[in-house]
C-alpha cells in the first residue's frame, strides 16, 4: 500500500522547530532539505511525481487529526487490509 502523509508547511517547520530546538530559519531550511530529499527519492524509485494524490491509494493530512491519531488511523486500516488478505487466502 502507498500511503502520502502530508501537512501544511508552516506547520512542518513548527513542528521541527519544537522537536530540534531550532530556530525558524533554520528549521525552514531542514524541511526544505527533506522534502527535497523525499522527492529525489520517491521520483528515482518510482518514476512518478512526489505528492500527486493520484501516485497514492491512501492520503493523510496528519494536521487534521494529529500525529498521534493519524499513526494509529492508519495502523487500524492496514491492520484490517492485512486481515482482510489473509481470510481470502
Amino acid at each position: 500500500m502507498s500511503i502520502f502523509i502530508c501537512a501544511p508547511f508552516d506547520w512542518r517547520v513548527h513542528r521541527r522547530m519544537e522537536l530540534n530546538g531550532m530556530d525558524e530559519k533554520s528549521a525552514v531550511t531542514l524541511v526544505r532539505q527533506m522534502d527535497k530529499q523525499r522527492k529525489r527519492y520517491y521520483e528515482y524509485y518510482t518514476n512518478h511525481s512526489w505528492g500527486n494524490p493520484g501516485n497514492y491509494d491512501l492520503c493523510v493530512n496528519s494536521t487534521r487529526l494529529g500525529i498521534d491519531r493519524s499513526a494509529a488511523l492508519l495502523a487500524t486500516h492496514l491492520r484490517e487490509l492485512s486481515a482482510d488478505k489473509s481470510s481470502t487466502q
